[in-house]
């Protein structure tokens, strides 16, 4: 499966590291099924899947799920994530950009 168009393959994972903003040191977990909250503190949905770069096996995005009229799927480039903490990831980004994100369809 192709996310990027980087030109390199990509893996779903279940769980993967991030690189801590800006500011911070260490690497952030991000495992499936933890909750995915916009800046403002509003749950936008959960995490289904982490995308890893199986060339520089760094993560790229990870895929949203949520559901609002049906089961949708959005890809979050690992850029926008500002905090990762007790189950929780924090975008650095409003509810109302979320809508913007690209819809992922699988592979």
């Amino acid at each position: 499966m192709s996310v990027a168009s980087n030109g390199h393959q990509d893996q779903l994972m279940v769980s993967g590291f991030v690189e801590a903003p800006q500011g911070r040191d260490g690497l952030l977990e991000i495992r499936r099924s933890m909750s995915i909250k916009a800046n403002e503190g509003q749950e936008v949905g959960r995490v289904a899947a982490i995308v890893v770069d199986c060339q520089s096996q760094k993560v790229t995005h990870i895929v949203l799920s949520r559901y609002v009229q049906a089961l949708e799927y959005r890809l979050v480039p690992a850029c926008l994530i500002e905090q990762v903490a007790k189950e929780v990831v924090v975008l650095g980004i409003s509810s109302q950009l979320v809508e913007s994100l690209p819809e992922y369809h699988g592979s």
